[in-house]
């Protein structure tokens, strides 16, 4: 037998470079047909800034104006190199020029409108700025209430008494300055496959990684899927895209096509800022406007709707990278407790493992981290429905193939 650590280490990069695959999929197909969307959405979003800090002006309003100087110390942004310029209201003009001229290649197009959204979510978080645009823009709500998509936490009683009360909401992580700077250029070795992307090195910037604390829903899923990309947990941008489109579609009818919320996966993923999980998990939780309903693993069902991009993806689920696992304890009443890894290979296995994939069901067994085998045994029966007699031999012969540690 493999010791699970080994089996999960393969698992984990493996499941790296698929998921940059998947990814790199998604981000071709909105080259190809969401181009002339995804370049309006960015357009629309600059012209809201360009204009506010204008009408500031022309309004004597110079606590907005100010405020709105905090753009010239964004400069960690890969748009403004791409665009050949610097952070500043200038700049920002010249983005929205390269964007007109279409004077960038195909994944720095992406790259410069998920930074848009990015620079537009902090933007909205401003208070002057916030406050201002409450009054004069009848659909800026959608922007001003945006927190509603990084939920706070919510309680749950796992397994184990310690933990009861405790909450696990939008993301649990350390904070700056503890969090993991990591740069391409710097070590090529941790961040392959991912790919490289034009920042200008600055403190705290660049691809940020962090490590996950105690109450991160993400953590745990990670674990008991045998994922463990650690990446930037629930993304903050992802929630940013989805209150910009709502925004958009409401304004002027852009932001209305849920394939555009696909943005972020398709530039963070690639770059290691995050995983699918971690843009998933946001987009999942809001699906009456995303449309999303992910199974982790099972790439098609990124896709919010049928077509040729959900056939693309579908191509993905049947890769040998990608391994159905669950991972969990097993206590003994002698010795150590064992790691167990069952891996669901067989057709009618990966069928009650789609089921129980399902990224919000999966929150349901995975809280509180590291679920005990004859609780995760108990809750796939009684996914199988009500015990049946078909559920249980699956159950058995999943169990009889356990890899455990050494």
């Amino acid at each position: 037998m493999r010791n699970v650590s080994e089996l999960i280490g393969q698992i984990r990069s493996d499941r790296r470079a698929l998921e940059v695959d998947v990814a790199k999929t998604i981000a071709d197909w909105l080259v190809e047909y969401k181009f002339s969307s995804l370049r309006q959405l960015a357009l629309q979003m600059i012209d809201c800034m360009l204009d506010l800090r204008e009408w500031a002006w022309d309004h004597g309003n110079m606590y907005v104006y100010e405020e709105a100087e905090f753009l010239k110390d964004e400069t960690s942004y890969a748009m403004w190199p791409i665009c050949a310029t610097r952070a500043g209201w200038k700049g920002l003009a010249d983005v929205r020029t390269c964007l007109q001229r279409g004077f960038i290649g195909k994944q720095d197009f992406l790259i410069v409108c998920a930074d848009v959204v990015r620079l537009f979510g902090e933007f909205s978080e401003q208070p002057q700025i916030r406050g201002c645009l409450n009054m004069i823009d009848p659909h800026w709500h959608h922007m001003a209430t945006k927190s509603r998509f990084r939920p706070q936490p919510v309680f749950a009683v796992p397994s184990k008494p310690e933990n009861i009360n405790i909450g696990w909401g939008h993301r649990d992580r350390w904070d700056v300055p503890k969090k993991l700077q990591i740069d391409p250029r710097d070590v090529p070795q941790v961040n392959a496959p991912f790919i490289d992307i034009p920042r200008v090195s600055v403190p705290l910037r660049g691809v940020e990684k962090f490590r996950f604390e105690d109450h991160s829903v993400i953590r745990d899923i990670d674990w008991t899927f045998g994922l463990q990309i650690e990446g930037g947990d629930v993304s903050g941008t992802t929630s940013d895209t989805i209150a910009a489109l709502q925004w958009s579609g409401a304004t002027t009818g852009h932001g209305n096509d849920p394939f555009l919320h696909l943005l972020a996966i398709a530039t963070m993923v690639p770059q290691g800022h995050h995983t699918i999980v971690e843009t998933a998990w946001p987009l999942t939780r809001s699906n009456k406007i995303t449309n999303m309903n992910y199974r982790i693993g099972f790439y098609d069902t990124l896709a919010p709707g049928e077509g040729a991009l959900k056939n693309a993806l579908a191509h993905w689920n049947a890769d040998n990278r990608n391994k159905h696992v669950l991972v969990c304890n097993a206590l003994r009443k002698s010795g150590p407790n064992e790691t167990i890894a069952l891996h669901f290979d067989q057709p009618d296995e990966v069928s009650v493992y789609r089921d129980l994939a399902e990224i919000r069901s999966a929150y349901s067994f995975c809280v509180g981290g590291q679920p005990r085998l004859d609780t995760l045994a108990n809750y796939v029966k009684a996914k199988t429905r009500a015990r049946s007699f078909a559920g249980t031999q699956i159950v058995d012969r999943m169990f009889s193939r356990f890899h455990t540690a050494a």
